[in-house]
C-alpha cells in the first residue's frame, strides 16, 4: 500500500498568529513534526502543503517535497482539511506520476508523538482498512471521543468520497500518556507544552 503521510501548516491561525512557526526548544512546530515523520518507516513517501514561505523554505532545506501554489481557498480559517489533503494528494500524484492508496496526516499542533504509538495507529489502519484516529485515552468513556489530532488515517476514495475524514466513525486508537496527546489551539497549551518540554527533556 501506498501510505502518502501530509503535514498540513497554513501560515496564519485564528488564536496564535503563525501557529506553526512558534518554537518549542528552539524547534518551531511544523519542524518538530518534520523531524518526527521521518522516523517512520510504513511511509511511501512525505508531503509538506502550506501557503507560508517560510515554511516551505523549511521544507526545502531538509528535503522535503512540497505543494507548489497551493490555492488561497485551501489557506483561510474557514479551509477545511480534508480539502486541502485532498488537493495536495491530487498534487501529488500528477507530479511524480505516483498512485496514492492512503493518507497519513500529520498536525504539527501535536508535538509530542510517541513512535511506538504512532506505528500502532498505523498498522491497526492496515489490519481493518477502515479510517483510523488517534485520541486520548481521558477520552475513552466519553460518547463524543475526540481525536488528538496526532495523526489521521484513511484511504484515499474514502476520503475523496466523503470529503471529510469521517473523525465520528473512525476507530479510535488510544495513548494512555497524556503527553503524547498535547495539542496547542491557544497560548494556555502553547505555555504548558514548552514547560513539559523543558521537564521531560524532550523534543
Amino acid at each position: 500500500m501506498n501510505l502518502l503521510g501530509i503535514i498540513t501548516a497554513r501560515a496564519h491561525s485564528t488564536i496564535i498568529t503563525h501557529k506553526n512557526l512558534k518554537k518549542i526548544k528552539n524547534k518551531f512546530l511544523v519542524e518538530i513534526t518534520m523531524d518526527f515523520v521521518k522516523q517512520i518507516n510504513y511511509l511511501s513517501d512525505v508531503i509538506i502543503t502550506s501557503n507560508s514561505k517560510k515554511i516551505i523554505s523549511l521544507a526545502y532545506k531538509k528535503k522535503f517535497k512540497f505543494v507548489e501554489k497551493r490555492p488561497r481557498g485551501l489557506s483561510s480559517k474557514f479551509s477545511r482539511s480534508s480539502d486541502t489533503v485532498i488537493h495536495a494528494v491530487k498534487w501529488y500524484e500528477n507530479k511524480f506520476k505516483k498512485k496514492v492508496d492512503a493518507i497519513a496526516l500529520f498536525q504539527p499542533t501535536t508535538p509530542f508523538r510517541d513512535l511506538k504509538f504512532i506505528n500502532k495507529c498505523i498498522e491497526v489502519f492496515f489490519n481493518n482498512k477502515k479510517t483510523v484516529v488517534s485520541s486520548p485515552i481521558n477520552n475513552f468513556k466519553r460518547k463524543f471521543k475526540m481525536s488528538d489530532g496526532s495523526i489521521y488515517l484513511i484511504n484515499k476514495n474514502d476520503l475523496i468520497r466523503l470529503r471529510s475524514f469521517n473523525e465520528l466513525n473512525a476507530k479510535k486508537v488510544y495513548s494512555r500518556n497524556n503527553i503524547n496527546s498535547i495539542d496547542i489551539d491557544n497560548f494556555e497549551d502553547l505555555e504548558k507544552a514548552q514547560r513539559l518540554a523543558s521537564i521531560f527533556k524532550i523534543i
